[in-house]
């Protein structure tokens, strides 16, 4: 029975990732072929989503270049082809979110990690499965944003406890530093413990 998110609008992204692995790889068409015995022309319809392509297949052509696309949902207690298919459909969330946010998979990847996206998708799954495509990706935004500004909110407070700053001097410098400006229109997440770092790293900006 075919998978519900095996669309062809999937395939079509999944030979687009294809095609940006095979490209950093410095791969021909005709190298990949030669790797899972499939001619070159194969390979041009499935990274043009000429040819429909599952997940799976998607893994064994990444798997010959030396890459995988693996997502791993935290806190799964359910059987194993629940959670293949919970797993499918992150991985797809993050496909779709990569395409309109035109990253690659492996940074879209990281961003929605650091800013719990992908525990967003993993934990509200079933619902967020019968959404259009649009609401999916408003809903991803809406969590990354407002996780990604607690991280600001946890610099600011940082530099009140650690350096006996005044809330709004401790606000102000965050918002306004060109550091915090760059980091925040950047495409690179944040993580949590680069908080000090980057609380060392906004002083030194000040002074």
């Amino acid at each position: 029975m075919k998978n519900k998110f095996d669309t062809q609008e999937n395939g079509s992204m999944l030979g687009a990732a294809i095609q940006q692995v095979r490209k950093a790889k410095k791969l021909t068409q005709e190298d990949l072929g030669k790797r899972v015995g499939l001619p070159k022309s194969s390979i041009s319809k499935i990274e043009k989503g000429l040819t429909h392509i599952s997940f799976e297949d998607a893994s064994l052509l990444m798997d010959a270049m030396g890459e995988k696309i693996t997502i791993q949902v935290m806190g799964m207690k359910e059987p194993d082809d629940k959670r293949v298919e919970r797993v499918r459909f992150v991985t797809i969330g993050v496909m779709w979110y990569a395409h309109s946010k035109q990253m690659a998979f492996a940074d879209a990847y990281r961003y929605l990690l650091v800013y719990k996206g992908i525990q967003f998708l993993g934990d509200n799954y079933a619902y967020e499965q019968t959404l259009p495509r649009e609401t999916l990706l408003s809903d991803l935004d809406k969590v990354c944003n407002r996780n990604r500004e607690q991280l600001f909110t946890d610099l600011a407070a940082y530099l009140v406890s650690e350096y006996d700053i005044e809330p709004r001097d401790a606000a102000g410098l965050v918002m306004n530093s060109p550091l915090t400006q760059k980091l925040y229109s950047s495409k690179e997440p944040i993580t949590e413990q680069r908080v000090k770092v980057l609380a060392e790293e906004l002083l030194s900006c000040k002074e």
